[in-house]
């Protein structure tokens, strides 16, 4: 028989335990959630989920890379959170279909999924692999002959170009997922579409400003502080968003000539800025321009001289991801992860084997520990 005096002992003030298991990652939370009903209730509270969340971004917590590679362990091509420090696999990214998939997106400790090649037919997932939940989009009603304006019966003839984002959206505190459609036959056909977490369902948005609806996609795209960007033509070269909040569309000409190295949109330094792969003869280098009052400036060149690069993202608040290699007579001898710290003007060889997806690019973003979508 339990004593009173150590029943009294075993007391923790909640304050005190809620302060204990936030600074745990989501795999001790998940052990801790089958010790007691109270503390179930206590991890799975809304205010819990986001003060464990905001803790880990302020300090870097629990953080990851998450990265298309091949492991050398195994041999095996895949999908895999790997860890900030030593570059080993921590978790494989799982994943039940049998077709590849691929990731459009990382927020919060949340992926956006879907079938490595997309179309509009494709299921879309919402994934946290730490607790191996996820959400399944809804279908959408989207279709060729929905497309707007369009009087089409049948499938067209010239292809279409799709992309997907996802990302938080801090001003509705939502998380949204924006897909992006055109279509090239005789005219330039556009739909977008955007999902919210919170209402589980997708609405097309009505209104496309007529500039932006007789753009083509070019390259580079992404999603900051939930606002998608996409870089597009119509004769001039643009920077094109829409805010999944409020669906207003935006778009900023770019500077002339960069828009087809245009690699990926990305947050610096509560900026977006452009990272720009420029090609100068044999050799290669980075540029990366920041939005300032509505134009771009050029913030920094990065090169190394005899190496093939590729920017790939941001890594904390001033290093960048690239996939990296040398050239010889015979190409390129493999493509590596590499991290280069724009103030200390540091490089860091990761040894992570980066392979390319569907669409001929490399994936690399940063993952933070979250318990989103818990039970």
């Amino acid at each position: 028989m339990v004593s009173k005096r150590w029943k009294n002992s075993m007391y923790i003030p909640d304050e005190v335990l809620i302060d204990i298991l936030l600074r745990l990652p989501v795999k001790s939370l998940i052990r801790f959630m089958t010790v007691c009903k109270s503390w179930r209730n206590m991890i799975g509270r809304l205010s819990f989920i986001g003060e464990h969340l905001n803790r880990n971004l302020n300090n870097h917590a629990h953080t990851f890379l998450v990265a298309l590679h091949n492991n050398g362990g195994t041999g095996d091509t895949g999908y895999s959170l790997l860890s900030n420090e030593t570059f080993e696999v921590c978790v494989t990214v799982q994943h039940r279909s049998r077709k590849p998939f691929g990731i459009y997106g990382s927020s919060n400790g949340l992926l956006c999924l879907s079938y490595e090649k997309l179309n509009m037919n494709n299921p879309i997932w919402i994934y946290n692999p730490s607790l191996k939940k996820r959400v399944t989009l809804p279908r959408t009603s989207l279709s060729w002959q929905l497309l707007p304006g369009s009087r089409m019966s049948w499938r067209p003839l010239f292809g279409y170009g799709m992309t997907l984002a996802f990302g938080f959206h801090p001003g509705v505190n939502d998380y949204k997922a924006v897909r992006k459609v055109s279509i090239d036959v005789e005219e330039l056909l556009s739909a977008v579409e955007i999902y919210s977490l919170s209402t589980k369902s997708w609405k097309m948005v009505d209104v496309i400003p007529p500039l932006i609806k007789s753009m083509k996609w070019v390259c580079g795209y992404g999603m900051c502080n939930g606002i998608a960007y996409w870089t597009m033509s119509n004769q001039k070269d643009y920077l094109v968003s829409v805010d999944a909040g409020n669906e207003v569309f935006q778009e900023i000409q770019l500077p002339e000539g960069i828009a087809r190295g245009i690699k990926s949109v990305e947050e610096y330094k509560e900026s977006i800025c452009l990272l720009q792969l420029n090609k100068d003869g044999q050799e290669e280098h980075i540029n990366i321009w920041i939005l300032q009052e509505k134009y771009f400036k050029k913030l920094v060149t990065v090169g190394f001289p005899g190496m093939s690069l590729t920017p790939l993202g941001f890594r904390m608040k001033n290093e960048l991801l690239l996939e990296l290699h040398e050239q010889d007579s015979k190409g390129p001898s493999g493509s590596d992860l590499a991290i280069y710290n724009l103030e200390s003007k540091q490089l860091t060889q990761t040894g992570i084997r980066l392979v390319k997806n569907y669409y001929d690019a490399y994936y690399v973003a940063t993952y933070v520990e979250s318990v989103l979508l818990v039970d």
